[in-house]
């Protein structure tokens, strides 16, 4: 590669990295603050929280019991008859 095809995809490069970056920092320049948030105290209504449990339904999840995937990997209880 000559000297001018690697100043040309130096150029390329730097561009590629510092335009972004000062189109970031320019953009987001005027973007506004989040508002205050009220730090008052806040009131939890127990009586709404009972009712929406009471109406809630309380369903089990019955998860099946893992099963084998070949009868050699099956637990076997006492000694295999090849160990004896």
């Amino acid at each position: 590669m000559n000297k001018s095809t690697k100043m040309i995809l130096s150029i390329i490069g730097i561009a590629a990295i510092a335009v972004p970056a000062v189109l970031l920092m320019v953009l987001t320049k005027d973007a506004k603050l989040e508002p205050n948030v009220d730090s008052g105290s806040r009131k939890i209504d127990t009586s709404s929280i009972q009712n929406i449990v009471k109406k809630s339904p309380t369903s089990r999840i019955v998860l099946p019991s893992p099963t084998p995937a070949t009868s050699s990997a099956s637990p076997s209880f006492g000694a295999s008859p090849s160990a004896q």
